[in-house]
C-alpha cells in the first residue's frame, strides 16, 4: 500500500543532472543499500548487431517478437553468468533452444560475454529469428560500467527495503538526455 510520495529534482537527489555522474552517484547509493540492479523503461532494439557491446552489462535480456508472445526469451545474468532462462510461459529451460549444439544455444552457466556471439547464431536459424524483432535490456547490472544509450532512455528505477514490511521505491526521469526528476514512492505492506 502507498504511503507517501515524494518529488524532487535530480539534483536535489544525486547532485547533477548528467546522466554519466548520476550513475556514479546511484552506484554509490545502491552500495550503502546493497542494491545490485537497476530497471531501465524503454530500452529495447531489433539490432542485435547494435547491442554486441551493451549485452555484458545487463542482467535481465527479453528476447521476443513485436508483438509478445508465449514463445518469447527471458534470460537472466548473476555474476556474469546466465543463471536462469525461462520462456514467457512460465517455462523454466535450461538451454534456449531446446535443441542445438553449446555454440547455436544459450546455456545456464553461459558467460554474459558469450551472449551475443549465441544470440547472432540463434538468429541466423530461420524458424528463431523473429525472437529478435524486440531485444529488451530491462535491468542493468550496477556492478557493470554505464551504458551511455542510458542517457537516451525516458526513466530509470529501483527498490528497496526500508525496514520492516515497508519500502521506497525510486523513478529517475530523463528529459532530452538529462536528469530531470526523482519521484520517491514509499510503500508499507499490511
Amino acid at each position: 500500500m502507498e504511503v507517501g510520495k515524494d518529488s524532487l529534482s535530480v539534483e536535489a537527489y544525486l547532485a547533477t543532472s548528467e546522466p554519466i555522474a548520476m550513475y556514479a552517484a546511484l552506484q554509490e547509493i545502491f552500495k550503502d543499500r546493497n542494491i545490485a540492479q537497476m530497471n531501465m523503461v524503454s530500452n529495447s532494439s531489433s539490432d542485435l548487431t547494435a547491442l554486441a557491446e551493451r549485452i555484458p552489462l545487463y542482467s535481465y535480456i527479453l528476447l521476443d517478437e513485436r508483438k509478445g508472445t508465449d514463445s518469447g526469451v527471458q534470460v537472466t545474468v548473476e555474476n556474469g553468468r546466465v543463471k536462469s532462462i525461462y520462456l514467457n510461459s512460465g517455462k523454466k529451460l535450461s538451454r534456449w533452444p531446446e535443441s542445438g549444439s553449446a555454440k547455436e544455444t544459450i546455456r545456464e552457466g553461459d558467460a554474459a560475454e558469450q551472449l551475443y556471439g549465441k544470440f547472432s547464431e540463434i538468429k541466423g536459424r530461420k524458424s528463431y529469428a523473429k525472437k529478435f524483432e524486440r531485444i529488451s535490456l530491462a535491468t542493468k547490472d550496477m556492478t557493470k560500467p554505464f551504458d551511455p544509450e542510458m542517457g537516451r532512455l525516458p526513466q530509470w528505477y529501483f527498490g528497496y527495503s526500508t525496514g520492516d514490511r515497508t519500502m521506497e521505491q525510486v523513478g529517475v526521469y530523463l528529459v532530452n538526455g538529462k536528469g530531470s526528476h526523482v519521484v520517491v514512492t514509499k510503500y508499507k505492506q499490511w
